[in-house]
């Protein structure tokens, strides 16, 4: 699969595909993969590049509000910037990619976790 950085198109570039996956972190690659040899035309889109760029990294950076079950606000500054990744990989790069399977204790109620179990 080729990999073409837009920001090298010409300006009115148009990018037809049948399939049209945003975001090339584990899920988007997962995806791009498992249609790569379907028939389909398939492409991907990242707004990073392949390796980690501090400029593109700007864009993630800002203030939030996160709003808990009781209602308390929990403000936050830069939590996209500092999780997150505009890059081929996307946020695998912050974790190194490592998925594990979940355990029984799991989904084990906890008296000190709302809606737990």
């Amino acid at each position: 699969m080729p990999f073409i950085d837009a920001r090298e198109l010409p300006r009115d570039s148009e990018i037809a595909s049948d399939l049209m996956i945003i975001g090339a972190g584990m899920a988007g690659l997962a995806l791009a993969r498992e249609w790569a040899n379907s028939g389909f035309k398939v492409a991907l889109l990242e707004s990073g590049g392949r390796a980690f760029d501090p400029e593109v990294q700007e864009l993630y950076r800002g203030e939030g509000v996160m709003r808990a079950p009781d209602n308390a606000d929990k403000p936050f500054e830069n939590y996209a910037y500092d999780s997150r990744r505009r890059m081929l990989g996307g946020s695998g790069n912050v974790w190194g990619g490592k998925c594990v399977a979940l355990d029984p204790a799991d989904f084990e109620q906890r008296d000190w976790i709302p809606d737990s179990g």
